[in-house]
């Protein structure tokens, strides 16, 4: 198919307007835990938000997702991108299983607060789990992953040494591919490796490397 040919990062946003009707909005969250950035509203359950100065609550139409403001800066696009996909998961899960729909928050870990087991069980409850699977399916299918390997390392997989290592030349390979797809460095690291996408060496081949080139 053509866009299967000649796209990279998904136009996420316009597409859950035109497909699915879901409105975009952009507000100042201001829930008491500050790791709240993005909300998918029922039409019931209310949001707090800074507006015109004031801390107030709002009810949004149903199918109105709420994004904090900060997403709109340029620096936070893979932040943005993320927490539509996890949104747009909500979505689709409702349509697959209506019962299920409510109110649901995409949340970042607040360091600085301490969190209830209430809230902990919120987080990673199975609905948030399938948003975020949703999201890393939707922005890094096999295909694109595919076609970033070939333009970006002749279509070979990365080298991942142990659990966790890449030399310094496929890191910023691997920062070139994530850039290109709109996702974070991490994200495309944890896809890749979900997917067995790497070639897989044990650490002390990588240690041994350091060591022939005089690194201690």
């Amino acid at each position: 198919m053509t866009h299967q040919k000649n796209h990279w990062c998904l136009d996420i946003q316009d597409l859950m307007k035109a497909m699915f009707g879901l409105n975009v909005v952009y507000e100042n969250i201001a829930e008491d835990d500050r790791g709240k950035i993005g909300f998918y509203s029922d039409g019931v359950t209310p949001l707090w938000i800074f507006k015109n100065g004031s801390r107030k609550q709002v009810i949004f139409p149903e199918d109105t997702v709420v994004l904090d403001s900060f997403l709109l800066r340029s620096r936070y696009i893979t932040e943005k991108n993320k927490t539509l996909g996890h949104e747009f998961g909500h979505k689709i899960m409702f349509l697959q299983a209506p019962g299920l729909a409510k109110a649901c928050y995409r949340s970042e870990l607040d360091t600085e607060r301490e969190t209830g087991v209430e809230e902990l069980h919120e987080k990673l409850n199975l609905a948030e789990l399938y948003a975020d699977k949703f999201y890393y399916g939707i922005f890094m299918p096999v295909y694109l992953l595919e076609r970033v390997l070939k333009r970006y390392n002749n279509g070979e997989y990365l080298t991942l040494y142990g659990r966790f290592m890449l030399s310094d030349e496929d890191k910023i390979k691997l920062q070139k591919m994530a850039d290109r797809l709109g996702v974070s460095y991490e994200d495309l690291f944890h896809r890749f490796k979900k997917l067995k996408m790497f070639n897989k060496k044990p650490a002390s081949a990588f240690t041994g490397q350091l060591m022939e080139m005089g690194v201690y």
